[in-house]
């Protein structure tokens, strides 16, 4: 079994795949602090399993992994804001309603209107 990476060893695997991650974060975020942030995300995640596991057969598909990962748990973070968001705009809706005795009002109105 390989020997546990030095820190440097670990830096050495992430700075390399730093560019192609940031593009691949930057295709599939709204925006560039979010394509930074999850690159960051990312990098970290990779960075502190590099440390301590030996196991790692393949660092390419590994690396892709984590990647690909990482996106899921931000869109599933996106998705949780966003539905927080619909709830002001429900309450505006249900406002804006007319009540059943406004409805049954503006029924009567069309039907003396049809009717003159």
């Amino acid at each position: 079994m390989e020997s546990m990476r030095t820190r440097q060893q670990a830096e050495a695997i992430v700075s390399s795949y730093l560019k192609v991650l940031y593009a691949y974060a930057r295709k599939r975020t709204a925006t560039l602090e979010d394509a930074e942030d999850l690159t960051q995300d990312i990098c970290l995640k990779l960075y502190r399993t590099l440390l301590v596991r030996d196991d790692i057969r393949s660092i390419d598909k590994f690396v892709w992994t984590v990647a690909h990962n990482t996106l899921a748990n931000y869109y599933r973070g996106q998705r949780r804001v966003h539905v927080g968001d619909i709830e002001p705009l429900m309450d505006i809706l249900a406002d804006s309603a007319p009540l059943p005795a406004e409805q049954v009002e503006k029924t009567e109105v069309r039907k003396r209107l049809c009717r003159e």
